[in-house]
């Protein structure tokens, strides 16, 4: 008997709402639920945040079950939690701590929708999904095999922090198939996506402003606010002195994760404010131009940097396409060529738009302009797991590093750990040298740092040099040629979709999100990596709706 039968003609009954209506809803409920009723009523009540997130959640499960939509529900919820750093341990505390980023024994608030998308795929008409598989999929999934392969073969110091990094990675991959085939197979468009993804981040952005104008976090940790550090000051005029520092962060955890979603989103807003008029442009890109102002209040200089990527490819885009039809599908939403003049006011919106933002992602802090700082490496001590030692040069190496950077500084920015994360980069190519075919072992790097005679057990900052050290040579490899091949469907994709102005502006957060990387370490942080494989799953998907990617 197949029991999954009558849950499917519970299903195939008539909905109550149309598709559309249900997603808005839906999306509407969950975003403004999590990200501000449930903490205002437990900052009213005292009662813990968890009971509110469990009613909100209770309340949507219903909706979507109610509106015949447990799976696009599943789906929404699967997008909206994964910005969201909720977790509850699994195992010690003694345990926990030994693993950086989102790794280890934790049971992760967007891993509850993602189970259920997964037993809805299993167990329902959705198992198409497996039938529609693309070529990116097929290489990330070489990709996780191979993370394992090089937990077990590496130089590998804690083989179960290597095995978590390569379950995070499969998760990944199982976030990117799911968007992949939602979109492909037309159950949810692409727009819909991307509003929903933006009208995250927005919310987010917007709880963001509220911490940063209590100069602290809520203490909702419990939903993904983490510690709140002043990292530096700004002065407000007759408002006085704020902190600018890691508590301005949502609910993501950190606030350097909110800056890689704003790296993402503020192309997307551009592009649909460009595309309307009146109220509407305006409202977008005031809010476009909030998020970037909050990517300011973040300290992230890797995201700043990222952005200021993401708007000279939107610029160059712009301009680029200025003289083709693809300008006039992004500029308006009618069919019929545009005007001359029509083309020059759209242009000139986003001319008006970025010395604003030009003000809001400059701002001087008290940090503007801070010179690399010397980091004082001692001769290492030495690991369990083979390799390492120094092999460029060890600490007289670091020293030489530190001698030719202490006197750089670039204004209005601060580049204090400029020297420690060039010096991580090299013991990451050492690491590389010396183990190339399996690396070290996935999110393995910061047990090697006391052999390097770092200061403190960090992980590698840069998401390249990290896969080199870490999966080794085929690796880094396969994962650089997966994110080149979601950006190659992607920009394929622009000319035959109606959707092309969106790809546009997609690719151009890619691209951004991809230059953040270089300075930061995102792979082992759920709250950057699954928003990014939604996304980049959903690119894939419009190319895949006519051709097999």
């Amino acid at each position: 008997m197949n029991l999954s039968n009558p849950f499917e003609r519970f299903l195939d009954a008539p909905a109550p709402l149309s598709n559309g209506h249900s997603f808005v809803i839906l999306s509407v409920v969950l975003i403004f639920g999590l990200t501000f009723v449930a903490p205002a009523l437990s900052m009213l009540t005292g009662a813990p945040v968890l009971f509110f997130v469990v009613l909100i959640g209770s309340i949507y499960g219903v909706l979507a079950v109610w509106f015949r939509e447990p799976f696009i529900g599943s789906l929404i919820a699967l997008l909206v939690t994964a910005m969201f750093a909720a977790d509850v341990p699994l195992a010690s505390e003694a345990y926990t701590s030994l693993f950086r980023g989102h790794l280890g024994p934790r049971l992760w608030l967007a891993q509850l929708p993602l189970i259920a998308s997964v037993g809805l795929v299993l167990f329902t008409k959705h198992r198409a999904l497996f039938d529609g598989r693309t070529r990116v999929e097929e290489l990330f999934a070489l990709f996780v095999g191979w993370t394992v392969l090089s937990a077990v073969f590496g130089a590998t110091v804690r083989v179960d922090a290597a095995l978590f990094f390569s379950l995070l990675m499969f998760q990944g991959l199982i976030v990117f198939s799911l968007f992949r085939y939602t979109v492909q197979q037309r159950i949810l468009s692409f727009r819909s996506v991307v509003w929903l993804f933006i009208g995250t981040v927005l919310a987010q952005s917007a709880f963001a402003v509220g911490q940063f104008l209590n100069q602290d976090v809520f203490g909702l940790s419990t939903l993904g606010e983490g510690d709140g550090i002043a990292l530096s000051w700004i002065t407000l005029g007759p408002f006085g002195q704020f902190s600018f520092g890691t508590h301005v962060a949502g609910f993501t955890g950190m606030s350097f994760h909110l800056a890689s979603l704003i790296v993402l989103a503020v192309p997307l807003t551009i592009v649909l404010a460009v595309r309307e008029t009146g109220r509407k442009r305006g409202v977008l890109l005031g809010l476009t131009i909030l998020m970037i102002a909050i990517l300011r209040g973040t300290t992230t200089d890797a995201g700043r940097g990222g952005l200021i990527v993401t708007l000279i490819c939107v610029c160059l885009a712009l301009v680029c396409l200025y003289h083709t039809s693809l300008f006039d599908s992004i500029v308006s939403r009618s069919s019929h060529a545009i005007s001359g003049r029509s083309r020059l006011i759209s242009l000139g919106w986003v001319v008006f738009t970025v010395p604003l933002s030009i003000i809001a992602l400059f701002f001087p802090s008290s940090t503007a302009g801070n010179k690399s700082a010397v980091t004082e490496v001692s001769s290492g001590v030495g690991v369990s797991g083979g390799g390492g030692g120094g092999g460029l040069g060890g600490p007289s190496r670091f020293e030489a590093i530190n001698s030719s950077l202490q006197s750089l500084s670039i204004p209005f920015f601060n580049i204090a750990n400029l020297g420690i994360r060039v010096q991580q980069y090299v013991a990451g190519v050492d690491l590389f040298i010396q183990n190339p075919l399996f690396g070290i072992g996935g999110a393995n790097f910061v047990y090697y740092t006391s052999e390097y005679g770092f200061p403190e057990p960090l992980p590698l900052h840069s998401m390249y040099f990290a896969m080199l050290a870490e999966a080794g040579f085929p690796g880094f490899v396969l994962m650089v040629v997966i994110l080149v091949s979601i950006l190659w469907y992607g920009w394929k994709a622009i000319p035959r979709s109606s959707d092309g102005a969106l790809l546009v502006g997609m690719l151009c957060g890619f691209i951004g999100w991809l230059a953040f990387a270089f300075w930061s370490i995102p792979t082992i942080k759920l709250t950057t990596m699954f928003p990014f494989w939604a996304l980049a799953g959903a690119t894939v998907g419009v190319y895949a709706q006519d051709d097999t990617a």
